[in-house]
């Protein structure tokens, strides 16, 4: 099926302003992004909130696809944890490739969790990665709002201008440089491919 569209994908940790301004610099740049699909554990499940709450009724007004794919687990701590977050982001990445163009993004979560991206990219074909930069001076996290407010009902109900205003800084900080960085990556064999994609999916070498 050929593509109809760009698609990020990115691991979500405590900074929401990661995934809000790589999609916005990659469509800067040239490359569209319609839909963004964050996987997040537990323990960030809030900034979920925030970006579902940004893109709903924030800049974005809807125009903007998320999808949500939630880790049943508190975090990404263990091994176990690792080859269950790498196999739900190969399905994740194969399934979304059916029909649009996947860019992957490395940054958001754990420091392992870039390693198991890289390696699903690897796996899939994909010519780059992604990773943000931290800004000069600046930082992307999400600060304090989330302890603050009771996130979980405006799921269901529009939230005030005020906590809108403020999700809206946390997502969009203004930054005045680019801080996406395009990471070229070696185009493998099918052999290769589907060794990597086996290695995912059973959890051992071969």
């Amino acid at each position: 099926m050929a593509s109809v569209g760009h698609v990020l994908i990115a691991s979500l940790g405590d900074s929401p302003a990661v995934v809000t301004e790589s999609r916005d610099e990659l469509s800067r740049s040239g490359i569209p992004i319609t839909k963004v699909v964050t996987l997040y554990t537990r323990e960030v499940r809030r900034y979920f909130i925030l970006l579902y709450l940004d893109f709903l009724y924030g800049e974005y007004g809807g125009r903007v696809e998320l999808v949500g794919v939630p880790l049943d687990m508190d975090d990404v701590e263990k091994t176990g944890d690792c080859l269950i977050y790498r196999e739900t982001l190969l399905k994740t990445v194969m399934k979304e490739m059916e029909s649009r163009s996947v860019h992957i993004l490395i940054s958001g979560g754990r420091k392992s969790m870039a390693v198991d991206a890289t390696l699903v990219a690897l796996a899939c074909g994909l010519k780059e990665i992604y990773h943000v930069k931290l800004p000069r001076g600046g930082v992307l996290r999400g600060q304090s709002i989330p302890s603050l407010y009771d996130l979980e009902r405006y799921l269901s109900l529009r939230p005030p201008e005020a906590l809108m205003e403020q999700i809206t800084s946390i997502c969009h900080p203004r930054i005045r440089e680019s801080i996406l960085l395009r990471i070229p990556l070696p185009l493998l064999s099918n052999e290769e491919r589907f060794k990597i994609i086996g290695y995912i999916t059973t959890g051992k070498g071969g």
